[in-house]
């Protein structure tokens, strides 16, 4: 389970889970989501924002993936933190996405309540999870 930093909320993510499409891991260390699909690999780090300590099963359906615990996400760290940035790296077989307070690097994506999105920096949008931003 995730906890905020700044408040109490919370939100339950799945342990470790293999199947023939997809391996999720959780670091706890780090407060980072991985997902292995075949050779790609994406991942979702919160650590500025979030502490993650094992729960017992809480019976939700939670999903595996980076996309929709990043969207399940995006608005809490928002709501305490604007401007918003996620920072990108990009290799042939990786996408790292790591939320932070300010900026970092030279490719991340800056959300505003008042000024919406902006990109900056070479981004694969194909091949990154971007919340508001089309595939």
């Amino acid at each position: 389970m995730l906890k905020c930093t700044d408040c109490d909320f919370t939100h339950h993510i799945p342990r470790d889970y293999v199947d023939d499409k997809v391996k999720y891991s959780v670091d706890t260390d780090e407060v980072k989501m991985a997902c292995v699909y075949g050779a790609f690999t994406v991942t979702l780090e919160v650590k500025e924002f979030f502490t993650i300590t094992n729960v017992p099963a809480s019976g939700q359906v939670l999903h595996a993936s980076i996309g929709a615990n990043m969207r399940a996400l995006h608005g809490h760290m928002l709501s305490h933190c604007d401007p918003l940035f996620l920072i990108i790296q990009q290799s042939r077989d990786q996408t790292t996405h790591k939320y932070k307070k300010h900026a970092e690097g030279n490719t991340y994506v800056k959300f505003s309540k008042e000024h919406g999105i902006d990109i900056v920096g070479n981004i694969n949008l194909s091949k990154a999870e971007i919340p508001g931003v089309p595939d």
